[in-house]
């Protein structure tokens, strides 16, 4: 160190500059060094972007989306749900399934009642399909009823089956 400072103070006002920006990003370091201390221990979130506030959103699909089938055959559909909230659970939900064309469901009603975030199978649903033709599973938006008193974007996908004879 005190070399540095003797040959500081033999250099002229040039040499000065040129020291000068040497040091400049430890200063630099230096002033921001006490906010991000200050800002990583305090444990408050910080962020620069300003998102708004986004509303939860659930989203179901069947899985797969598309079969191929035979008449009179039983085929098995997983039905998935995913909740995107990073700051609460999604308690309990239900949902009615409607079958259009040549199937029949098990059971058209679903319910899932354990607290869940992120991406979980809700269940196997059992389709028999009747005759030849196409026929659609769908989620109707207004009928899934949820556990939380807020508006939340509900998203659904339906499942298609088309049955062919041989």
């Amino acid at each position: 160190m005190r070399s540095i400072f003797a040959r500081a103070s033999k250099l002229d006002r040039k040499g000065w500059s040129v020291l000068t920006k040497q040091f400049l990003p430890i200063f630099g370091i230096a002033a921001i060094l006490p906010i991000l201390l200050f800002t990583v221990v305090s444990g408050q979130s910080f962020s620069l972007s300003s998102r708004a506030a986004k509303t939860p959103e659930l989203r179901l699909w069947l899985s797969p989306a598309s079969v191929i089938t035979k008449p009179h055959q039983k085929i098995t559909l997983t039905l998935y749900a995913a909740f995107d909230n990073d700051k609460m659970y999604l308690q309990s939900f239900s949902a009615e399934l409607t079958p259009n064309g040549a199937i029949s469901l098990l059971s058209d009603t679903v319910s899932y009642t354990k607290p869940f975030q992120g991406q979980i199978i809700v269940g196997q649903i059992d389709v028999t399909t009747t005759a030849a033709g196409t026929a659609t599973i769908t989620i109707p938006q207004e009928r899934v009823k949820t556990s939380l008193t807020q508006s939340i974007n509900i998203l659904t996908s339906p499942a298609t089956i088309t049955i062919k004879n041989e």
